[in-house]
């Protein structure tokens, strides 16, 4: 596995937010999910994201 900065990461077809990591929440939400491609999925297993503020372009599923 290699380690990338955040602003590398693009067109990706999932992320998961499994612990709600300051860095993480620091972002605008712009920002958190820009890297998502279209129809990316998040995944926000603590449900820390407002979901009538994502993209209706993404996916979002929560516990």
């Amino acid at each position: 596995m290699t380690l990338v900065q955040w602003s590398d990461l693009s067109n990706l077809d999932a992320m998961i937010l499994a612990v709600p990591h300051q860095t993480c929440l620091n972002l605008s939400l712009k920002e958190l999910l820009g890297c998502l491609g279209n129809k990316g999925v998040v995944m926000d297993v603590k449900s820390v994201l407002n979901l009538n503020l994502i993209p209706s372009h993404i996916h979002y599923w929560s516990l």
